[in-house]
């Protein structure tokens, strides 16, 4: 795993930019990288605990019934997104996040659904393909919790990764920070669904990585 987003300091996310960059590098070479967001909790009075926090995908969610391996095995197949505040789902032909999908004929459908609660800003959903933006929406400011519910046709020259990021120009002030010490705003990025465009039931990275 790589941690791509350390805290919540940088309001300008330069930061998370370059980081973003990095992962995709990796991706494209093949690394299954799982990217993880973490809030780098050292002090009693500075960076609150969950901003921001990665929801992993486990078979039962009942608190009771999640244990220490199965959170580790899930976050290294990449079932997992963080997040700051919106909620992301992102599937391509029915396959999530860390899951190959199938891409009959080089083309597959995506879905992407993004919620937020009212006080969190959700200003632009990003979609990337193998780690270059293939679309962008920009979102208005609802006080419903669905701020995006779209499906996306996808066309892959051959095996590709999908990813999802979402943003928001808003602060998430008062709940965190104050504006005048440190300016925290909304940020999300899921972790790739793999697509197998020619059939062979696997994905390979179009450069292949050099020997480990």
């Amino acid at each position: 795993a790589l941690e791509v987003l350390n805290g919540y300091q940088d309001v300008e996310l330069t930061q998370i930019d370059r980081m973003i960059h990095d992962w995709f590098c990796l991706l494209n070479h093949g690394h299954r990288v799982a990217a993880t967001g973490n809030s780098d909790t050292h002090h009693l009075t500075y960076n609150l605990g969950g901003y921001p926090r990665n929801f992993v995908r486990v078979p039962d969610d009942r608190p009771a019934s999640v244990t220490l391996p199965q959170v580790t095995r899930e976050l290294k197949a990449q079932h997992a997104f963080f997040t700051t505040g919106p909620f992301v789902r992102v599937q391509v032909a029915g396959a999530g996040m860390g899951d190959l999908a199938h891409a009959v004929g080089g083309r597959a459908e995506a879905l992407v659904e993004v919620e937020a609660a009212p006080w969190i800003s959700v200003s632009r959903v990003i979609v990337y393909l193998n780690g270059r933006e293939l679309q962008r929406w920009a979102v208005a400011d609802t006080p419903t919790p669905l701020r995006m519910h779209k499906r996306i046709p996808l066309v892959v020259p051959g095996d590709s990764y999908f990813v999802v990021r979402v943003d928001g120009d808003r602060s998430l002030t008062p709940v965190i920070g104050d504006r005048a010490h440190f300016d925290v705003r909304p940020v999300a990025l899921t972790n790739p669904v793999y697509i197998d465009a020619n059939g062979d039931g696997v994905y390979s990275a179009q450069i292949p990585h050099g020997p480990h």
